[in-house]
């Protein structure tokens, strides 16, 4: 009867709540006015397969991303597993976007470039949740709130990049 019930993920809401404190700090000590942005979690995983030594490598990266909506400003946060440590921040102008991108079945949110030949095609985001046996993202990572709200700065975002002309595809939440 229960053979294939999909078990709910585990999250120590403990941990949860100390990696939100520890984004926090990580995020203000890597920005100037950290505090005047909203952060949520993000990760990605990139996949390539080598056809002549047939080996498969697959990068796996931890975000912090800012935003502020009064200016659209978005920076993107390389850090650590454990959230201990960052590399240079990434701003992500709203003049170099050309099109937002969302897909809700992997909470996938993707900035395209205009200019992919020397920025690189586009930034993905993948701000899902990741429980505790999480092995390759930052465990203990639960964002519903978060997500939510990055998802009603996204869709301003979107307004505002076809108020400056851009054609971008209609997505759903």
């Amino acid at each position: 009867m229960g053979l294939f019930k999909k078990k709910q993920p585990v999250f120590n809401e403990e941990n949860v709540l100390q990696n939100k404190k520890k984004m926090r700090d990580l995020f203000n000590m890597a920005i100037e006015n950290g505090n005047s942005y909203r952060i949520l979690h993000a990760e990605s995983t990139n996949s390539q397969f080598n056809s002549f030594t047939h080996v498969r490598t697959t990068t796996y990266e931890n975000y912090i991303v800012g935003y502020r909506e009064e200016d659209y400003d978005v920076i993107v946060l390389t850090v650590d597993q454990n959230l201990t440590t960052y590399s240079i921040p990434m701003h992500i102008d709203i003049n170099t976007v050309k099109e937002t991108i969302y897909y809700r079945d992997c909470y996938q949110a993707w900035f395209i470039y205009q200019d992919s030949d020397r920025l690189g095609y586009g930034t993905k985001l993948e701000i899902m949740d990741s429980p505790s046996t999480a092995k390759f993202m930052t465990p203990d990572i639960k964002q519903q709130e978060e997500r939510e709200a990055f998802l009603d700065f996204f869709e301003k975002y979107t307004n505002r990049l076809r108020e400056m002309g851009h054609k971008i595809k209609p997505w759903k939440r």
